[in-house]
């Protein structure tokens, strides 16, 4: 796999994720990594997300993990940063707030899936939350897409 260093980095994080959560907990169905959630048959860019981590836990539900790292962003590259967040975002709501999403998703997901969003630590957490909280306040309109902030430690301990 070739990938910038960030991205690996995910990848890592993620592995040990599902690594702590198969050893610590029972309610796992599966889970799969770098996976690409979108609507069968619509070829609409705007309706498609790839997470790092995705979690089907036994009673159906499910949780879609976005892993973001320190080390994505730069002094130079501040902007870019927070619109590729902002990005991960907006193609969540624009995903599962679809009519057709339960009927046609390519994961035949039977709920929609919670977005977690995973920083490194408590301080990163509150840095996330303060950037994409206003918009996630604006394109929610379905009470059922949740988005959830968490850190590495709180998403391996099962707390969510």
């Amino acid at each position: 796999y070739e990938g910038t260093p960030a991205e690996i980095m995910r990848i890592l994080v993620a592995n040990n994720i599902a690594l702590k959560l198969l050893s610590e907990t029972t309610n796992i169905r599966h889970f799969t990594f770098m996976t690409t959630l979108y609507i069968q048959g619509i070829k609409n860019l705007s309706a498609i997300t790839r997470s790092a981590l995705s979690i089907i836990k036994e009673d159906g539900s499910s949780l879609l993990c976005e892993i973001f790292r320190r080390s994505d962003k730069n002094d130079k590259d501040q902007d870019k940063y927070e619109r590729y967040m902002k990005d991960k975002i907006r193609q969540y709501f624009s995903l599962v707030q679809r009519e057709d999403f339960i009927e046609h998703n390519s994961q035949n997901l039977k709920t929609i899936p919670k977005l977690a969003i995973v920083a490194e630590d408590p301080a990163h957490k509150e840095e996330l939350q303060k950037m994409l909280t206003p918009i996630i306040k604006m394109l929610r309109v379905d009470e059922r897409a949740e988005v959830v902030f968490v850190t590495e430690h709180e998403l391996d301990t099962g707390t969510i």
